[in-house]
């Protein structure tokens, strides 16, 4: 077993309808046990043409398989969802980015790169991680000094109000 981190976003639709459907659909993969899932955040495009705002979370999710065969299962979770890539950086009704494994292994294939190669420049994801992440430092960078630097020119907002409660138990206790 191998601890994985996922940032997810969306901005098309119904953001917290998608949300809810993509942590259901990633506890039912096979070989995946969810552990932790972070509040939601209201996040601005970044590096992105206009659009919506997006509304993110991380989670964490222990995999008994290699994280290529994880990655395939996402990406396959994205086109059911009915993801289509217009343009870069453009809306999407889910994005699932795998962002590390616990074990601090890299991975560097034609379709893959872990860690994640702007995971630390990310206020979408390190806020959310932040809440999930127990150390304070990731590859030898503390995580609070690059979510400063990437506030400078970000915006994000923390969601109030719980979304993900009943889902969240069931993502939490669903069984391998």
């Amino acid at each position: 077993m191998n601890e994985l981190y996922l940032s997810l976003g969306t901005n098309i639709g119904n953001t917290v309808a998608n949300m809810h459907r993509a942590l259901l659909s990633l506890s039912q993969l096979p070989k995946t046990g969810p552990l932790t899932v972070s509040s939601g955040w209201i996040t601005a495009p970044v590096d992105a043409p206009p659009q919506n705002d997006f509304l993110n979370l991380c989670c964490s999710v222990e995999i008994d398989c290699p994280p290529e065969i994880f990655h395939r299962y996402t990406k396959q979770l994205e086109t059911e969802f009915g993801r289509v890539k217009t343009e870069h950086n453009g809306p999407r009704i889910i994005d699932i980015d795998l962002l590390f494994l616990s074990s601090g292994e890299t991975i560097r294939t034609e379709t893959l790169l872990i860690p994640h190669p702007r995971l630390f420049e990310r206020a979408f994801v390190l806020a959310p991680l932040l809440e999930i992440y127990k150390n304070e430092t990731l590859f030898g960078r503390r995580l609070d000094d690059c979510l400063k630097t990437a506030l400078k020119t970000q915006r994000i907002e923390k969601l109030n109000r719980p979304l993900f409660g009943c889902l969240l138990n069931q993502f939490v206790n669903h069984a391998l």
